[in-house]
């Protein structure tokens, strides 16, 4: 094949030495393409000076068309009212102090949105802040600190005289810099407005928890819940015992949610807490025959989530007729002090039945917990729809059949959990397998099952509660099952169930470690946040 070059083609594939007939050649070549390529790159330099030229001409008309669409536009009409509406839909749970979400966006977009965001106190009547942790000793926290504060009065005076939701958190540990001060100053802004309070978050230092002391219950008519947890500041383990006599009669307070591992935060016996519907307590170092009495003056209550651990005296019944959701936490709990409590409780509505016992019972202890837990079920008559068990992964002293039995007090169940425990057994798997006959069926409205592979039962007792229980027989009053979640199944167990789709589903262990988003934690009373989505689609 000819060459297309006038000099020796093996040159391009070989490291020999070229002739000079050959250089004058490849010299000659290369300064016919240096010429094309100039040609090539004056004819791009002028097409993209044209592009330039046609792209800026046609972004300034792009922007006249933009503008004058926008005076027909159909939010330019709007009625106010409506959005407010929109705005309101765009907030957080708990908006921050923050110009890139709502409602400080909301001002940054034109003058008429700004002008409606800054006159619907709707909009700043939740708020989030967070004081922040120094970095080290040198960090410019005053310049910091004044623009929280002005952030936060900002909110505060644009809030009308709405209800307020508050969440105040604090990353302080008092090792650079005296940031619990900066946080008791934030709480201070704050105290003018109590009477207005109507959902308190705080998660900051018992230190500065102090101003709150000298409130009272009809300091804030308008508070209905309280949640509080921790962050740490040094030295705070002696500092003298903080109470919060405002809980004890607040007239419209309803909700609590206390999670400390502080001995000198203390939970009183307020006298006026026959309106509380919902009581939560995680690891609190209070006695539990203080906590126990607490819980029994409260008949209203419909959920309530205490820790079991220590005794108490109480020996006469107990009986909350709207307890709904009940769920009890280890916390060091002793098995014969949870079977006294469960003896001595009667919930004749319950609906939700959690108990999270960690490693803390013995393995032959089982039985009198689970008997007196059932006893509390069959005693109470109650319409239990979700039963969950979290225990140890060794394998409890159960007699044969004692947790079928269990399960057949439970004829409403439609949601079973065993977290980290050895109740799913081949035995169990084998009873709720039971379709036939009626009388002989565990749990016939089960739709939802979880629980942790431990090995205990053979993978045919699983195969076999799969197939009859997510296609039961035609005119049956049995629920087909709806989701089946295993969680750190056996390797094999993949390949086997695959015919199930998606009613099985795999996942890592659950975690025992308990979390809080303080930010948008849905504990009580705030609604479900709506992101700035709607506000991007306009």
């Amino acid at each position: 094949m000819p060459s297309m070059y006038p000099f020796d083609s093996t040159l391009l594939d070989t490291n020999k030495v070229p002739e000079d007939k050959d250089m004058h050649a490849i010299q000659k070549v290369c300064t016919e393409y240096s010429q094309d390529l100039e040609q090539m790159n004056a004819q791009i330099q002028r097409l993209e000076s044209m592009l330039l030229s046609i792209t800026q001409k046609r972004d300034a008309l792009q922007c006249k068309v933009s503008s004058l669409k926008s005076i027909i536009s159909p939010l330019r009409s709007l009625p106010v009212e409506i959005l407010q509406r929109v705005f309101q839909n765009c907030l957080e749970s708990f908006p921050t102090i923050s110009t890139q979400e709502s409602p400080l966006l909301l001002t940054r977009i034109c003058s008429r949105w700004r002008s409606v965001a800054i006159n619907t106190p709707e909009l700043w009547a939740a708020i989030h802040v967070v004081v922040p942790k120094a970095v080290h000793a040198l960090e410019p926290h005053g310049a910091k600190y004044a623009g929280i504060r002005e952030g936060l009065q900002s909110f505060l005076s644009q809030s009308g005289s709405l209800p307020l939701s508050i969440s105040l958190q604090s990353a302080t540990d008092g090792v650079y810099q005296n940031d619990t001060e900066e946080t008791t100053r934030t709480l201070e802004l704050l105290m003018p407005f109590h009477r207005r309070w109507k959902y308190l978050n705080f998660r900051v230092s018992l230190v500065s928890l102090v101003p709150l002391q000298y409130l009272r219950g009809e300091d804030v008519p308008s508070l209905e819940t309280v949640t509080i947890s921790r962050s740490h500041a040094r030295g705070e383990q002696d500092f003298p015992e903080v109470r919060l006599p405002f809980l004890d009669n607040a007239p419209h307070f309803r909700k609590l949610w206390v999670a400390s591992g502080f001995s000198s935060f203390k939970l009183t016996r307020p006298a006026d807490w026959g309106k509380l519907t919902h009581l939560t307590v995680l690891y609190l170092d209070i006695l539990l025959n203080d906590l126990v009495d607490i819980v029994a003056i409260c008949p209203n209550l419909t959920e309530c989530s205490i820790p079991l651990g220590g005794d108490f005296d109480r020996s006469t019944s107990l009986t909350l007729y709207k307890l709904q959701k009940l769920m009890i936490t280890y916390s060091f709990m002793n098995a014969n002090t949870a079977s006294r409590f469960f003896n001595l409780l009667t919930a004749p509505v319950l609906r939700e039945f959690k108990m999270d016992a960690g490693g803390t019972f013995s393995l032959d202890s089982w039985p009198t917990v689970l008997a007196s837990i059932q006893n509390l079920f069959l005693r109470s008559a109650c319409p239990l729809t979700k039963f969950s068990l979290k225990g140890s992964l060794d394998p409890p002293s159960l007699p044969e059949g004692f947790m079928r039995s269990m399960l057949q007090s439970m004829p409403n169940l439609e949601a079973l959990e065993f977290m980290n425990c050895y109740f799913m057994t081949n035995d169990l798997l084998k009873a709720l397998s039971v379709v036939l006959p009626a009388s002989d069926v565990i749990c016939p409205r089960l739709i939802r099952v979880q629980f942790r592979d431990t090995y205990a039962f053979f993978e045919e007792a699983l195969m076999e509660f799969l197939s009859v229980r997510r296609s039961p027989p035609p005119l049956s009053a049995i629920t087909p099952l709806a989701q089946v979640i295993v969680e750190d199944p056996r390797p094999s167990l993949s390949s086997r169930v695959a015919q199930f789709g998606k009613t099985v589903e795999f996942r890592a262990p659950s975690s025992s470690s308990v979390h809080m988003d303080v930010r948008n934690q849905q504990i009580w009373g705030r609604p479900t946040s709506q992101t700035s989505t709607a506000l991007r689609s306009l």
